[in-house]
């Protein structure tokens, strides 16, 4: 499977270069779009532990999102999940809550052994940040912290969708302690 996106990301990237050369926008070679249905793919690369993206707020907030995955840790039975959410627009007054930003439906797959990890506990539980209070300044990072059950398999990384309407991250690092 991995095999396959690998291919498709690298005749998409092709694509993309020939279209640069059109004189148009430099394309951004870290984001594939698929034509059908425009949802895009973030690849975490070259294994630092951040992936960063803008994206617009879901659930009430209609600015934009600053959006800093880190890396997967576990820990015994429990894998941690780091986000920094920066709200971008609107009255610099006023808290925005995570809850505002994005809502959050995290869910980690492992597709090489067909495997997928949601949250431990239901929203708002002690398994993940408090979406309603926490709240922050625009220009400001508030930290989304959500724990799941640990990888059943020895994995180096896993893919990551925040929220259906945000890009999924591809292969970001899981780090074992």
């Amino acid at each position: 499977m991995r095999r396959w996106r690998k291919v498709v990301a690298g005749a998409v990237a092709v694509v993309g270069v020939l279209a640069g050369c059109t004189g148009g926008e430099t394309p951004t070679p870290d984001v594939v779009s698929t034509p059908a249905s425009g949802a895009q793919v973030l690849t975490a690369g070259d294994g630092s532990g951040i992936v960063e993206f803008t994206a617009r707020g879901t659930n009430g907030y209609t600015g934009d999102v600053r959006v800093a995955v880190q890396s997967l840790t576990v820990e015994g039975a429990t894998m941690e999940l780091r986000v920094a959410l920066t709200p971008l627009d609107g009255d610099p007054e006023d808290g925005v809550s995570i809850y505002r930003m994005v809502d959050t439906m995290p869910v980690l797959s492992d597709v090489e052994h067909l495997k997928q990890y949601r949250t431990l506990g239901l929203p708002s539980s002690a398994w993940e940040t408090d979406t309603v209070a926490s709240e922050t300044a625009v220009g400001e990072p508030v930290l989304y912290q959500v724990w799941f059950a640990a990888p059943e398999d020895d994995v180096a990384t896993l893919d990551l969708v925040i929220s259906p309407e945000w890009p999924t991250v591809l292969d970001v690092p899981v780090t074992w302690s």
